[in-house]
Order: structure tokens, then C-alpha cells, then sequence
């Protein structure tokens, strides 16, 4: 076994910043690693951007709008052409221990040296290779040199890796063979529309589950979209659709908003904070009558409304958000801080509302939240109070009436579809942020996944997750943290939206150096090394890999013609009286009884796992 390697220059520059400056890991606040409200309003936006791109791609009334892409303050560096340096074929084994230590000792040679002083590199890698890197990292820890120690290579895992860790979840979940003929799920679309290739094993099949997966998730969305805007058909124009460009826009927006609150799944942000759950899911923001904010939606903020929104400090609040200008028409009044809306909500603001004990014990002791929206028992509960020793996995109900009028409610199916939706959409979100090279993005992601790692039991990823989120928080100096958030893509090709996982384009390399070596006769080192050395040569047609290998918004249907339009209105077609998106209490598929995506019920075991390794972080760096 041997390993390819290439370097990229790097297109923001951090030559310049600090390399020295950095803080212990367990100084680092826990919510560092969570998402924060302004995380979940991002997360919510994105998800917005990616129905009204649906929409005006399918939607006759929506074609001229379009949504603007997500700009960030590197936008135009990440449209340049990256400069990447073949450094060839390693002839070391990255499977072993001993191996990365010999592999990382010929990078090592690559450091920059800074008055005598090593000037430390990323090194990107999958998964594996970044647990590897640590492996040797520890190994190698009693080293006399900053050579012997390995210093000066800092281990970052990727975006493709992951991705396909996650989807390979949403497989777990939703692809079943025992379903193949019940309308409306994966296993029968992946047959009605025959994506022959798509397997339960994703890695196998990637690039075909990604085809099937943007197949359902537009199909899906326009199914829901044509529900919310009452019209039959594609070419149908609302019958309250508006006149004007702008007030189009807006309709547009509003659309994709109300889609996104009724497939919106928590799927473990709402363990994270008891107190920031609303309580009340026909809160509105802000309370203003006049059209301002015609959304009503407390994530929604106005398309094109420059307004600040504060929130009440009471978390109990039934309206929580509202417009600046709403509360202080006068620009010049400065709210108090805290800041509550009525007398009545700063009364209420020391009540604690959750468990059957009504006392704030802190984090010291997990909570498990009941899985009836409707309880009025408690919603979170100290496991001590309600008497559980271990955390149940799947649903848990505090009482057999919450379990009873949950279940006597539930509709599976709504559930299932929603689900696969949210799922497909965040598939497509993620996409996107790597394409524009959006740095802050990634890594608000890599929080809203480490909750996700937690959940669905992958500890390798969450140590990664944990030990990236701790580098960028201030666990490593300001150079590489700015190396990890800008520096973590290349764009081969140059041009927006060519941006693509450093992991990635290193599979491709590998994938032409295969088939170069398929090419010659007799292997010896000298032939290895000189293949090596001109993968990805100007020659090698690598645009057509990326499309073939990335999983663009194209699917190929049978004798290879580009059908997707077609698909997805036959899709629609196929799915049109199984009424998918309205509410039908006690429906379920055979196969998906019960249904409903994995969420957390407790937080406090998490927090614990951050605090070990930030711990472990601190003693290593200590040796060091």
C-alpha cells in the first residue's frame, strides 16, 4: 500500500498571523461546540436559499427569481484557480501505525522554518487518516526533536468523508429492501425510476445515491411547495400570486419559509438548551399587524428588511423575537439588558418550568425530554426524578397518558416523508458551503454534526469534530485556525462554485494513478514513483471525474440520456394521492413502523465526552 500526496497554496493568506497565541482546551466554553441561535437562523436561511433555487429552477411563476448566492468576505479569492503541488507517491503504508509515522516524517520535511522556529501545516485527511495522524502523533510523543516529535503537522478531517459517513446514516434510516413496494420511500423510488446501481452500502455507490437522493429531495420539495401554493401543476401561476417583481420575491420566500418550519427536525439541537425550546409552536415574531414581517415564523427574518431582531430574555416568552424598530421606534433608545417585553415575562423570567422537582440542578445531572410535544408534565425531567438509570434509545414518554395521545396522534409516513426531506436538503446545504469555499460555514456544519456523531454513535468522528471545533476556538494558534476555516478546499478548475474537499480531490489523484499504473508493465519503485509524479497532469481530463464523482444536481437515466426534469414530474406523478405532506393520524409504512429520526435525548453525557477530550487535548500538548 502507498500514499499520494499533494500540497495547495494557500489562496487566503496567513503567513502573517500569529503562531503563538492559543489557549488550553478545557478553557474553552462548552457552548463553543454547540450550536448557537444565530447557527440555527443560519442553518434555517440556507435551507430557505436551497427550496427558492428549487423552485425557480421547476416552477414557471419562479424562473426569473433566482436567489443570490451566499456571499462571504473571500468570495472572489475562492473563485481562483488553486496552485496545487504534486508531492507524489509515498511508498509507506497509511493502514499502520508505523507506516503514518514514516509518511508524516517525509511531510515533515515540507515545514516551514520561521527564525529557527517551525511554522506548522494543515495536514487534510479523511476520517481514518486523521485518527492515524494522532495515533502516530502519541507514539511518537517522547521524541528528543521537534522532528522526532512530529511537531509542526496539525491533523484536520474533511468535508467528502464526512459527507458520506452521513449519508450512509440516512440510509440506515430510510433505505430498507422490505419496502420496495410502498409508495413514497426510498426503496420503491430508487425501483420505480430505476437507479439500478444505488446499494445500502454507500461508499460503493456513492455517486448513484447522491443522484437518487437529489431526485427525491427535488421531487419532494416541489410536491410540498405545489401543497402550500394550492396549484395542480408546475405551469400553474398561484391564483394570489402578486404583480410585481419585488412582491414575487417576497411571495417566494415566504413559501420556502413556511416549507422549511413544517419539515423542520430538531434531530438533537433541541437537547442542547431546555430554555431555548419554544414552547408554544404557534409563536410568532414580533407582533407588528402592518406586513413587515409577513412570515410569522420565529426563525424568519425579512428578505429584504435591514432591521435588527432582539429576543426576550424570558425563554418562555409565547412571542420571543421581535423588531427593533417595533419595541423602540425612536433609533436613538438604547434597550435595557436584560431586556423582557412585558412586566408579566420578567416576573415570570426566574421560573423554572421543566421536571416534576421545578429546580435548576445545572448540568450536573442529565435531563431526558419527553417525546410528546404536548406535555404539560414537565417536557425535560432529571433522570433521578422519573427513575431511569440508562438513557433509552428511541422515543421516551413520562407518563402512559403522553404516550398514549403521542401515539393515538402520530403520523409515521408524514414523519418518514419530512425526515427524508430535511435530510436531502441538509445533504444539499452542506454541498453548497464547500462549493463556495465558505469557511464559517463548514465549520458551523461540523457543530450541528457533532451533535448529530453523538447521536448516531460514530465516537471516531466525534473525537474529530471535537478536536477541530477546539482548534478554531482559540486551542490553536490564529494562523492555522485561519488556515482551517479558509484554507480547507481547492478549486481546480477556477470559476464560482468549483470548490471541492481537499479528501476528495485526492481520491481523484488516487483514482488516476490506478489507472496509470493499469497502463504499464512490471511495477518497480522507479515506475511507481515516476506515475506518481504526473497524476493530475495537464492532460488528465479530472473536470469530467468531478462531476462524476461529486454528485451534481444531474441524474442519468436509462441509455444515459439526462432526464431529470422528466424524472421528477413523473415523481410528483407517481406520489401525487399519497397526500405525503398533510397530516393523517395513524398512518405508518409496514416497513418503517413507528417512524421517526434519531434526535438526543440527553446532553449531558456529551458535554461529559467534550470535557474528557478537551482534557486529553491539554495533557498532550503539556508533553509536547
Amino acid at each position: 500500500m502507498w500514499a499520494l500526496a499533494y500540497a495547495a497554496v494557500n489562496r487566503v493568506q496567513t503567513a502573517d498571523l500569529s503562531t503563538d497565541d492559543f489557549i488550553p482546551a478545557s478553557t474553552i466554553p462548552l457552548k463553543s461546540y454547540l450550536p448557537s441561535d444565530e447557527d440555527i437562523i443560519d442553518l434555517k436561511n440556507r435551507l430557505i436559499f436551497e427550496v427558492e433555487s428549487i423552485a425557480a429552477e421547476y416552477l414557471q411563476a419562479f424562473k426569473p427569481h433566482s436567489p443570490k448566492p451566499f456571499a462571504h468576505q473571500h468570495t472572489a479569492v475562492m473563485e481562483k484557480k488553486s496552485h496545487l503541488i504534486n508531492l507524489g507517491i509515498i511508498q509507506e503504508n497509511p493502514s499502520s501505525t508505523a507506516g503514518t509515522i514514516a509518511i508524516l516524517g517525509k511531510l515533515h520535511k515540507y515545514v516551514p522554518i520561521t527564525n529557527g522556529k517551525l511554522n506548522a501545516c494543515v495536514v487534510y485527511g479523511d476520517g481514518l487518516t486523521c485518527e492515524r495522524h494522532n495515533d502516530a502523533h502519541n507514539a511518537r510523543a517522547g521524541g528528543r526533536t521537534a522532528e522526532d516529535r512530529l511537531e509542526g503537522l496539525e491533523p484536520c478531517p474533511q468535508e467528502f468523508h464526512k459527507r458520506m459517513l452521513i449519508l450512509q446514516d440516512t440510509w440506515n434510516e430510510f433505505f430498507d429492501g422490505n419496502s420496495c413496494t410502498e409508495k413514497g420511500t426510498l426503496y420503491n423510488i430508487k425501483n420505480a425510476f430505476n437507479h439500478r446501481s444505488v446499494g445500502k452500502d454507500v461508499s460503493k455507490c456513492f455517486n448513484h445515491a447522491v443522484d437518487l437522493l437529489n431526485h427525491v429531495t427535488d421531487s419532494f420539495t416541489l410536491l410540498l411547495l405545489r401543497q402550500l401554493m394550492q396549484i395542480n401543476g408546475i405551469e400553474e401561476i398561484p391564483s394570489n400570486f402578486p404583480n410585481t417583481a419585488s412582491a414575487q420575491k417576497v411571495y417566494l420566500h415566504q413559501k420556502a419559509t413556511q416549507l422549511i418550519e413544517k419539515i423542520w427536525h430538531n434531530c438533537g439541537t433541541e437537547c442542547i438548551d431546555p430554555a431555548e425550546i419554544p414552547r408554544d409552536d404557534n409563536s410568532q415574531i414580533c407582533n407588528c399587524k402592518d406586513g413587515k414581517c409577513p412570515f410569522q415564523s420565529i426563525f424568519c427574518i425579512f428578505l429584504e428588511l435591514e432591521d435588527t431582531i432582539v429576543q426576550c430574555t424570558n425563554s418562555f416568552c409565547t412571542t420571543r423575537y421581535f423588531h427593533q424598530s417595533c419595541v423602540a421606534p425612536d433609533a436613538n433608545t438604547t434597550l435595557d439588558s436584560p431586556w423582557f417585553c412585558t412586566d408579566l415575562c420578567k416576573a415570570g423570567a426566574g421560573m423554572y418550568r421543566f421536571c416534576t422537582c421545578k429546580k435548576d440542578r445545572g448540568l450536573d445531572i442529565d435531563m431526558i425530554g419527553c417525546d410528546n410535544q404536548s406535555c404539560s408534565n414537565g417536557t425535560w425531567f432529571h433522570v433521578d426524578c422519573v427513575k431511569i438509570d440508562k438513557i433509552p434509545d428511541g422515543k421516551w414518554y413520562c407518563s402512559k397518558k403522553c404516550e398514549k395521545s403521542n401515539k393515538e396522534a402520530e403520523d409515521h409516513k408524514l414523519n418518514y416523508s419530512t425526515g427524508l426531506l430535511w435530510r436531502g436538503l441538509n445533504d444539499r446545504i452542506r454541498r453548497t458551503a464547500v462549493r463556495n469555499g465558505d469557511g464559517p460555514a463548514m465549520i458551523k456544519f461540523w457543530k450541528l454534526d457533532l451533535v448529530q456523531f453523538h447521536i448516531t454513535h460514530h465516537p471516531k468522528y466525534f473525537i474529530l469534530a471535537h478536536r477541530l471545533l477546539a482548534g478554531v476556538n482559540g486551542f490553536l494558534p490564529t494562523k492555522l485556525r485561519e488556515d482551517i476555516i479558509w484554507n480547507r478546499t481547492v478549486n481546480y478548475t477556477g470559476g464560482r462554485g468549483s470548490n471541492l474537499e481537499m479528501d476528495l480531490v485526492n481520491e481523484f489523484l488516487n483514482k488516476d494513478f490506478i489507472n496509470s499504473l493499469h497502463m504499464t508493465g512490471k511495477m518497480t519503485d522507479e515506475t511507481i514513483d515516476r506515475h506518481g509524479k504526473i497524476v493530475g497532469g495537464l492532460k488528465t481530463e479530472i473536470n469530467s471525474i468531478y462531476d462524476t464523482m461529486t454528485g451534481q444536481r444531474t441524474w442519468h437515466a436509462v441509455g444515459g440520456c439526462n432526464r431529470r426534469r422528466t424524472d421528477v414530474i413523473k415523481l410528483i406523478s407517481h406520489l401525487q394521492k399519497e397526500d405525503l405532506f398533510n397530516y393523517h393520524g395513524g398512518r405508518t409504512y409496514k416497513s418503517f413502523k413507528k417512524f421517526t429520526l434519531k434526535s438526543c435525548n440527553s446532553i449531558g453525557s456529551m458535554l461529559t465526552k467534550i470535557e474528557r477530550l478537551s482534557k486529553k487535548l491539554d495533557r498532550r500538548k503539556r508533553i509536547l
